[in-house]
């Protein structure tokens, strides 16, 4: 059972920190600079022109943790192209960005990022209907 003290600074679904968040945000940017410095330009190009509506870091990041992968999408997105993501199926993170409006002025927006998870073709099922 968890006690008020290990649930106090929890946020989100996963019930990870802030802390713990940064920390897998900074390990994930470690992890790609140091396979982007491996790859020579030619390489890193057909990496970026498979994955071209990702940008150039998102493409390396697909490929850096799933070299086989060829068509990605989030989870809604391939429920709604008809195809559902098999249970347990682990995500590819990638950067994505959200606007936060402050409720008095469309005027006022601020731009954050945050990781997400897309997944390869090669995870789905065809939804049966």
């Amino acid at each position: 059972m968890a006690t008020a003290s290990s649930v106090k600074g929890r946020i989100g679904r996963r019930g990870k920190t802030r802390e713990e968040k940064a920390a897998e945000a900074a390990a994930l940017r470690a992890r790609l600079e140091e396979f982007a410095e491996s790859l020579d330009p030619a390489e890193r190009a057909v990496y970026e022109g498979r994955f071209d509506r990702y940008s150039s870091r998102n493409a390396l990041m697909i490929v850096m943790q799933d070299p086989e992968a060829t068509v990605v999408a989030g989870y809604r997105e391939w429920q709604a192209r008809g195809r559902q993501v098999r249970k347990g199926e682990m995500g590819i993170r990638i950067v994505s960005t959200g606007i936060l409006r402050e409720q008095e002025s469309d005027d006022d927006e601020r731009r954050y990022f945050f990781l997400t998870s897309v997944f390869d073709v090669r995870q789905t099922d065809p939804i049966e209907e």
